[in-house]
Formats: C-alpha cells, sequence, structure tokens
C-alpha cells in the first residue's frame, strides 16, 4: 500500500461518513412529514410543540451532524466578496440562515 492512497482513502470515507450522517437525518425529518396530506398537517408536523419527535431529530441528529461537517477541517476557509477568506465554522451556517430574507430559525 502507497502512504498517499491510505491518507486519500482515509479522507474519502470520513468525508462519506460526515455527508452520510447528514443525510441520514435530513431523511429522518422528511420522514416526519411523510405521512402529512394538508399544507395544515405539514406545518404542524413541522412544529416542534406539537411532534416533539421532530426537535428531537433535528437537535440531536441534524445539528451534531452539521456541526460535525462543517468543523471537520477540509474546507478551513470560505470566500467572501468582502472579507475575501474567513474561517469557515458552523457560527456561518447560522448566520447564513437568520439573515433578512430567510426564514430558517428565525422562528
Amino acid at each position: 500500500l502507497h502512504a498517499g492512497n491510505v491518507k486519500r482513502d482515509w479522507l474519502f470515507f470520513s468525508l462519506l461518513a460526515l455527508v452520510s450522517a447528514v443525510s441520514v437525518a435530513v431523511e429522518a425529518i422528511l420522514a416526519q412529514f411523510s405521512t402529512s396530506r394538508t399544507i395544515v398537517q405539514k406545518a404542524l408536523s413541522g412544529d416542534s410543540t406539537v411532534n416533539p419527535s421532530l426537535g428531537r431529530l433535528v437537535l440531536q441528529c441534524l445539528c451534531p451532524a452539521l456541526h460535525s461537517l462543517l468543523t471537520d477541517g477540509l474546507k478551513p476557509h470560505q470566500s467572501d466578496l468582502i472579507a475575501g477568506r474567513r474561517p469557515n465554522n458552523a457560527w456561518g451556517l447560522v448566520q447564513a440562515s437568520t439573515r433578512p430574507g430567510t426564514h430558517m430559525l428565525q422562528q
């Protein structure tokens, strides 16, 4: 075995595991909405006070998976038109999703 191939394979499988964890969490969250027939039912399915299992999925599965993916170090910097290169971190996702014009995490 060549050391470069082992490192490349390890990086590939590490990234695959990180992306798979996010995918599994998203699939589980989407499954919460699969039985909803109307828009009202779908809206209620997305309310963690009505559907606490959804909140658990987000907090215990999706958030840790996204955090792991964003902090793994594979892409330590993000290009920014104004600031140039800035560190890539989990808070960037939170900030981007709470900007005016987005409705994620604002409610």
